[in-house]
């Protein structure tokens, strides 16, 4: 198990995230020495130390020299070890490649202080405060690493709210004549994917990700099993929700039931396996997220809403459903932020009231509808 420890009478074992071995003990003064490498197997840990304790028990002790690591070597060794998805290995190695390589590259890991760091921080554009955090979170990460397996005494990443920012961009909270609006600036093939993100607060690849077969008009559901994701290298262009929890069946309301049902008969081919947002220029595949976010831009900017984003419909979708009367165990079950073991645990007992949900929401667009005809005549 990675991050296990081994407790044992002299020194310790620990495996790491890429399954090796690292070993360290502490001397007679209190301090600590580290292995001046990873191990294959907790046998060849065990017996570095054994070694160690023989030669401290015969006089014949003395501290190694801690080996010197290049900052470009232990990146790789760290991003090989990732047990991340294809798209978000990807992501980190863009990040290391445009942000890290030049300032540290061929610095050794002993030689990247506090200050080098707090320097080099200075430097990233402050103009792009998410790309910001993401270079310092993933230096920081690779720096903590180098910590755990001993190679230096402690990180340097220490600048206190580097690794985070606040989002400039506010989402506006819309109205369900303001939802129309946007829908109806959209292509007609993807003006549906408007009242999914905000009625059903599916993320963008989760729209596009959809097939037929995953649409249940009789019990006025989608089932979310997949993720279209932009062309990364490795990765499949059809793969795995963000998380696990994102594998999931959401009630919709009755409205967007209705649109659906159109949505389908209009533009959606008849076998199971045909995608709902079919691409115009690659039959059989998916329209992809840069065709999506384009239209939406250009839908938002019409409907006068210039900083929303598709995601930006999530926020709409989440504070209906608060508004109708759910919990934040249910916001966190309808979005698909739980962990899977906890949503399994709740799924069946969430169903009814996430139908709940999706009536309540339903009858709030409805009223709204009403209201705005009212006004009109």
């Amino acid at each position: 198990m990675a991050g296990q420890k081994g407790r044992r009478s002299f020194g310790s074992l620990r495996q790491q995230k890429s399954k090796r071995w690292s070993a360290s003990y502490v001397d007679d003064t209190g301090k600590r020495h580290f292995a001046p490498n990873t191990f294959d197997t907790k046998g060849d840990a065990d017996a570095w130390l054994a070694v160690q304790r023989a030669k401290m028990v015969t006089g014949e002790w003395k501290p190694a020299p801690r080996s010197v690591v290049i900052f470009d070597q232990w990146a790789e060794r760290w991003l090989a070890g990732l047990e991340k998805s294809p798209r978000t290995v990807y992501s980190y190695r863009t990040t290391v490649d445009r942000d890290l390589t030049a300032p540290f590259g061929s610095l050794p890991l002993d030689k990247i202080t506090t200050a080098v760091v707090r320097d080099w921080y200075d430097t990233l554009p402050k103009d792009k405060p998410a790309k910001r955090a993401q270079a310092y979170r993933i230096f920081g990460q690779i720096m903590r690493a180098a910590a755990a397996d001993g190679l230096i005494d402690a990180s340097p990443a220490t600048l206190r709210g580097a690794a985070t920012h606040t989002r400039e961009r506010e989402v506006p909270d819309l109205e369900p004549a303001d939802v129309d609006r946007l829908a109806g600036q959209m292509p007609p093939y993807l003006a549906t994917t408007v009242y999914l993100g905000a009625y059903a607060a599916l993320r963008a690849g989760e729209a596009l990700a959809l097939t037929r077969r995953d649409v249940n008009l009789k019990a006025q559901t989608v089932r979310v099993l997949r993720s279209a994701g932009t062309t990364t290298p490795g990765a499949e262009r059809i793969g795995k929700t963000k998380t696990a929890a994102g594998n999931r069946t959401v009630a919709i309301p009755k409205t967007v039931t209705a649109k659906l049902r159109d949505h389908l008969d209009a533009h959606v081919g008849q076998e199971p396996t045909a995608y709902l947002f079919e691409s115009p220029a690659r039959p059989g595949q998916p329209v992809s997220y840069q065709t999506l976010r384009q239209a939406f831009r250009g839908a938002s900017d019409a409907a006068g809403h210039p900083t929303l984003t598709y995601h930006g419909l999530r926020h709409v979708g989440a504070v209906l459903a608060a508004r109708a009367g759910a919990t934040m165990r249910e916001l966190q079950d309808r979005l698909g932020h739980r962990s899977v073991s906890v949503a399994m645990s709740y799924q069946h007992g969430s169903a009814l009231r996430d139908r709940a949900i999706a009536d309540s929401m339903d009858a709030a667009i409805t009223a709204a509808g009403k209201t705005d005809e009212q006004e009109e005549s």
